[in-house]
C-alpha cells in the first residue's frame, strides 16, 4: 500500500511541471490570438466602411429625388 503510495505522489510531482507548461500560451497561441484579434478588427472595419457608404448612397438618393 505505501508503495502505491508513493509511486503515485511521485507520478503527481512529475506531472506538475508538465501541467505548468500547458498553463502558459506559447508562441503559436499568442499568434493565433493576434490574428484572431486583427481579422476582428478589419471586420469592424469593414462594416463601418459598408455603413459611412450605404448613408452616402442614400444621401445622394435624396438630392438626386429632390
Amino acid at each position: 500500500m505505501n508503495v502505491r503510495r508513493i509511486l503515485g505522489l511521485t507520478f503527481a510531482l512529475a506531472a506538475l511541471p508538465l501541467m505548468e507548461g500547458c498553463r502558459r500560451d506559447g508562441p503559436a497561441e499568442r499568434t493565433g490570438e493576434e490574428i484572431d484579434e486583427a481579422v476582428d478588427n478589419a471586420g469592424d472595419e469593414l462594416e463601418e466602411a459598408g455603413e459611412k457608404t450605404e448613408d452616402g448612397l442614400e444621401e445622394a438618393g435624396e438630392d438626386v429625388n429632390d
